[in-house]
C-alpha cells in the first residue's frame, strides 16, 4: 500500500515570500502533481512581537496570504509563533550601545516542531519538510521508504561553517572581540556532539545532507527530537557567536537538526541523485527530468542560463505584478527549457488566479530585549 506523505513549507507572511510561495504551490501541485490535501503552509507573522499587531491580532493573515489560502480550497496552512523574530542572543558593543540577534530561518524547524507536538502529522506516513524557493520542474523523484536527507556541503563534519578571510566583511562585531582576521577553520561537529553526551553509536548515525528532508512520522513527532533540534540549533547560535569571528552563521538549523537527529539515534539516508542537487541548475547543461530546482542565487550570476532574474530583485511586489513584459523576454530569450517553463508559471499564476489581492503592509519587527 503507497505511503501517504505530507509536504510542509514555512513562510513569514510578507510580499518577498508570498510570491515564492505562489511559485512553490502552482508546480508542486501542477507540475509535481501533489494533491493540495497534502500540504500543509506553516506561516507566522514577521511583526508578531509589535504592539500595533497584538492589537491587529496577527494570526489574522494578510490580504495576499489570504488569497492565496482561497486558491488552494483543500491545502491546509496553520498558524505558528514566531520563533525566529525572538532575540537569540545579545551584542554589546561599548559605549553603551547593544542590540538583539535574531535568526529567522529558524522559524522552518520551530514551525514543524509546534504543530508536529500537536500531532498534526498523525493521518500521514511521512513527512517531506521543503524550502519556499523551490520550483518543480515535474514528478518528485522517488526515494527510498523512511528517512533521507539530501546531500549537501555545508553540514561538513570537521569544517562547518569553515570560510576564509575577506578583508570587506570585517565588521565592528568582530573587532569589539578582538579577533583580527574574519575567517574560520570549521567547527567539528563530532564535538559538539561528544560535548552533549551522544554516545559512539549515535555519532555514528550522522549524516551529511541538508535543505530538503523527508522523516517518518513516528520518528519526527517523537518528543525529544522536537526539542532537540530547537536546542542545538540554539547551541550552534550560541557557539559561533563567541568562536566565529562573524558571529552566528545562516543554515545553523540545519546543522542543528542534523545533530539533533544523530543524538536521538536516527538515521538518515544520504540522497546524492542530482535531481536534489541545490546547484544543478547552475550548470551550462539542461537539468535531468524531475530535478527540483532552488533558485535561491541570482540566474543573472550564470551567464549562460541568459536571463536577468533573480529573486532579490522582488522584496515587495511579485515577478508578474504590473506587467509580465520582462517575463516574457526572459522566456523566450532562455536557452534552456526548463528556464521557459519556470517563467511561463509565472505568467500563468498571474492569469490562472487573478481574484488574489496582492497586498501585504506587514513588516519584520526586532525586539530589543
Amino acid at each position: 500500500m503507497p505511503k501517504k506523505v505530507c509536504y510542509t513549507v514555512f513562510v513569514e507572511d510578507k510580499p518577498y515570500l508570498l510570491w515564492q510561495l505562489e511559485l512553490f504551490l502552482y508546480s508542486i501541485t501542477k507540475r509535481a502533481g501533489v494533491a493540495e490535501k497534502d500540504i500543509i503552509v506553516f506561516w507566522a507573522s514577521p511583526d508578531f512581537y509589535t504592539d500595533a499587531a497584538q492589537d491587529l491580532e496577527p494570526w489574522m493573515p494578510s490580504d495576499w496570504l489570504r488569497g492565496i489560502m482561497e486558491a488552494y480550497p483543500e491545502m491546509r496552512h496553520q498558524y505558528c509563533q514566531n520563533f525566529g523574530r525572538q532575540n537569540r542572543s545579545f551584542r554589546f558593543m561599548g559605549n553603551g550601545n547593544w542590540h538583539g540577534e535574531q535568526y529567522v530561518p529558524l522559524n522552518k524547524w520551530s514551525s514543524l516542531c509546534e504543530w508536529a507536538n500537536n500531532n498534526i502529522f498523525d493521518e500521514w506516513d511521512e513527512i517531506w519538510v521543503l524550502e519556499q524557493d523551490l520550483w518543480f520542474s515535474d514528478k518528485i523523484p522517488q526515494v527510498p521508504d523512511g528517512n533521507v536527507v539530501t546531500y549537501n556541503w555545508i553540514p561538513h563534519k570537521t569544517k562547518a561553517f569553515r570560510k576564509d578571510h575577506n578583508d570587506d566583511q570585517n565588521d565592528d562585531w568582530m573587532k569589539v572581540r578582538g579577533f583580527k582576521k574574519n575567517g574560520f577553520r570549521g567547527q567539528n561537529l563530532e564535538d559538539v556532539l561528544k560535548l552533549t553526551g551522544t554516545p559512539k553509536s549515535k555519532i555514528a548515525k550522522w549524516t551529511q545532507g541538508a535543505v530538503l528532508f523527508k522523516f517518518r512520522t513516528k520518528d519526527f513527532q517523537k518528543t525529544k527530537l522536537l526539542n532537540d533540534i530547537l536546542n542545538y540549533s540554539y547551541l550552534m547560535i550560541h557557539l559561533m557567536e563567541i568562536k566565529h569571528p562573524l558571529g552566528k552563521r545562516y543554515e545553523t538549523e540545519m546543522i542543528g537538526t542534523g545533530l539533533a537527529l544523530a543524538n536521538n539515534g536516527i538515521e538518515m539516508q544520504q540522497i546524492r541523485d542530482d535531481r536534489f542537487r541545490t546547484d544543478i541548475w547552475t550548470h551550462d547543461e539542461d537539468i535531468p527530468q524531475g530535478t527540483i530546482v532552488h533558485y535561491g542565487w541570482d540566474f543573472k550570476n550564470y551567464p549562460h542560463l541568459n536571463v536577468e532574474f533573480g529573486k532579490h530583485k522582488y522584496p515587495e511586489l511579485a515577478p508578474w505584478q504590473g506587467g509580465m513584459a520582462e517575463l516574457k523576454k526572459w522566456r523566450d530569450q532562455a536557452k534552456y527549457e526548463w528556464t521557459k517553463n519556470f517563467f511561463t508559471d509565472m505568467m500563468n499564476i498571474h492569469l490562472d488566479f487573478p481574484n488574489i489581492l496582492r497586498s501585504c503592509r506587514k513588516t519584520n519587527f526586532q525586539q530589543r530585549v
